[in-house]
């Protein structure tokens, strides 16, 4: 939700994964309101309910530019520890309108806290639907 790290001009959209099949990577895609699809990045690691990472690119990326997020799933009691971690911001230059002119330190907090947002508004939602993520 933050207009800060939108995909494209057109988002927010509708986050997706199309997994890996025997002819294609997969990939995360944004699906826009106008009904198209923008492509994140591709799946490089694909085990459910294990880990995931995916490649995580902006509509204005260069082809230099690119980050990418790994997220972990570890059982702890009767609960399961989610750890994100989005690096790669190094590639993108300070001054590219991606990074808002911060520096990375403030670049890597404001998509930490981002992240963190997301995450306790899908914890939220899987304590109200009692719904947990398929594997």
């Amino acid at each position: 939700d933050s207009e800060l790290f939108r995909f494209t001009p057109r988002s927010p959209g509708k986050l997706a994964f199309e997994p890996p099949s025997n002819t294609t990577h997969g990939r995360l895609v944004e699906q826009l309101p106008n009904g198209k699809a923008f492509e994140i990045g591709p799946i490089r690691v694909w085990s459910p309910g294990e880990k995931l990472v995916v490649g995580w690119r902006m509509a204005n990326f260069g082809p230099e530019h690119g980050t990418e997020v790994e997220v972990r799933f570890e059982p702890v009691g009767a609960e399961t520890r989610v750890t994100v971690e989005h690096r790669g911001w190094d590639s993108v230059p300070q001054a590219h309108l991606a990074r808002h002119g911060f520096p990375l330190a403030l670049t890597n907090q404001r998509q930490g806290e981002q992240w963190r947002d997301g995450l306790e508004k899908l914890k939220a939602r899987v304590a109200i639907t009692g719904s947990r993520p398929p594997k």
